[in-house]
């Protein structure tokens, strides 16, 4: 069934502790800070946190999956970090950062990104593990470098949006042949 989990405080998780919905919703609420373990979801439905900063504590492993679903994530002090990116198994992500910290995740297969706005001093890195990756909304950074890497055989990154950063770098595909931005 459905499951929902909301904090006033923080949402600590280790990285043993496992949320599984079945086939219901998830979302997780907190004001303060998510230590994150696993989650698990096989509904379509958009799977919502929404948070401080969201720390991963579950090495090793997925951190989240739901591979039909949308990953709707509003956080105000990081998403993961370059260092420690949360690990994801999702359809589409749609994330906004404000305030403080990194955007770090990596994702197992192709992923669609319809959002993706850090509006604080940190980096954003995303990668896939074996998948392409298609933009369909704008990735921005307020000050920080943007890295997106599809990762695979033949996968491709495919910008159907924008990649702006007002003051870092924007690191481009390291083969040239993954790159694909339609005319506009």
């Amino acid at each position: 069934g459905a499951i929902t989990l909301t904090s006033g405080g923080r949402l600590d998780m280790t990285g043993e502790t496992e949320i599984n919905a079945g086939s219901g919703v998830l979302s997780l609420s907190a004001v303060g800070d998510i230590k994150l373990g696993k989650l698990r979801t096989t509904n379509a439905a958009d799977l919502l946190i929404t948070s401080g900063a969201i720390v991963d504590v579950a090495e090793g492993s997925i951190d989240i999956i739901a591979q039909t679903a949308k990953l709707v994530i509003q956080a105000q002090g990081g998403v993961g970090s370059v260092a420690n990116p949360i690990e994801i198994d999702v359809a589409a992500l749609d994330l906004r950062n404000t305030g403080s910290g990194e955007i770090g995740l990596v994702e197992a297969g192709p992923l669609t990104i319809t959002r993706l706005e850090q509006s604080s001093t940190g980096a954003v890195s995303l990668s896939t593990v074996n998948g392409a990756i298609t933009v369909q909304g704008a990735v921005t950074a307020t000050t920080g470098a943007i890295n997106l890497q599809a990762g695979g055989a033949r996968v491709s990154l495919v910008l159907n949006a924008d990649l702006v950063s007002l003051g870092g770098n924007v690191t481009p595909p390291s083969q040239p042949r993954d790159f694909d931005h339609p005319a506009r």
